[in-house]
């Protein structure tokens, strides 16, 4: 196994804290779940003072477990998603020019062995370790982090409402917009394609990450669709929101062998078409450039492939 360096902890940690993942658990710290850490971060509040270490250490075992509980089930979920579950730390290191080639900086050597070096078995694993190690307590009680868990469902509600409210605003800015944009995406290779290298073909742009159960769900039927009309020439790049983590979407390309280009966007591409905040988001564009179909959540495949066969048909 790789031993992992300082300068890798540092690393992975800050791959992690810009996750999907992390923001989740961002979010439980700021409902009041303090102990929901970023995985791969110590459980420490250093630099917020001795105060905060003090409240850190006074933690109820409720939400101490239960904090443990969500860092566990939502790591699984992750990696079940990647299609690693059962990945071990060994399992991980023919990556490591997929993530060079994707990061977009390029990392030096401790860094990559600093990213790799943790793998899933071993996160879970901790994990695990760390509940069974926990006082077993009720799920919900009548202490009062347990009403300010039941008070929280409303504050996710208004969180979940102003996120919809940015994607109808988004939606409606896209609306009276015909044209595909000038937009360029940066492939895992680090080869950049633009739309404007894909004028004169029938292309599809899918927005996706990792962390969507939706976009996880259509990406074969997505695979399917590519395959059958790629010899009447469809073009297809799938691009991984900005916030997904570039070990992730380089690891689930791997391994389900997307046939497709496969880019990592920096957030421009997403905000070039309409600032595209849900995924799955997917255009369809035609050889002139105009934008046939929108379709945010998973499409319409009978649909979708009566417009791909009108749009492939030669002239």
């Amino acid at each position: 196994m790789v031993r992992q360096s300082k300068v890798g902890e540092q690393a992975l940690s800050a791959a992690l804290n810009t996750s999907p993942q992390a923001s989740v658990l961002n979010t439980e710290r700021a409902l009041g779940n303090w102990d929901a850490e970023p995985i791969g971060r110590a459980p420490t509040r250093t630099g917020r003072g001795e105060r905060s270490k003090k409240r850190a250490t006074e933690l109820p075992a409720e939400v101490r477990q239960n904090g443990i509980r969500a860092r566990k089930r939502l790591t699984q979920k992750t990696f079940r998603n990647m299609g690693t579950e059962n990945q071990t730390d060994e399992d991980v290191k023919p990556y490591y020019p997929l993530l060079a080639h994707s990061l977009p900086h390029r990392p030096n050597g401790a860094t990559i062995t600093g990213l790799f070096s943790t793998g899933p078995k071993t996160q879970t694993d901790a994990l695990s370790r760390a509940f069974r190690a926990t006082p077993e307590v009720p799920f919900m009680s009548s202490t009062p982090s347990s009403a300010t868990r039941r008070a929280n469902p409303l504050r996710y509600i208004i969180i979940a409402a102003v996120a919809v409210a940015i994607a109808v605003a988004g939606y409606f800015a896209f609306a009276g917009q015909q044209r595909v944009p000038d937009a360029t995406f940066t492939l895992l290779s680090g080869q950049k394609v633009s739309t404007a290298d894909l004028k004169g073909k029938v292309y599809l742009v899918n927005f996706w990450a990792t962390s969507c159960d939706t976009c996880m769900k259509e990406m074969p039927q997505m695979v399917q669709t590519y395959n059958r009309f790629k010899g009447q020439g469809l073009e297809f790049v799938a691009v991984a929101m900005n916030y997904d983590a570039p070990m992730y979407v380089a690891n689930y390309t791997q391994t389900r062998q997307l046939p497709f280009k496969v880019a990592m966007d920096d957030g421009s591409a997403a905000k070039q078409f309409g600032n595209v905040q849900l995924t799955p988001t997917t255009f369809l564009v035609d050889k002139d450039g105009k934008i046939l179909k929108r379709y945010v959540g998973e499409p319409q495949f009978a649909e979708l492939d009566q417009l791909l066969e009108k749009a492939l048909k030669p002239a």
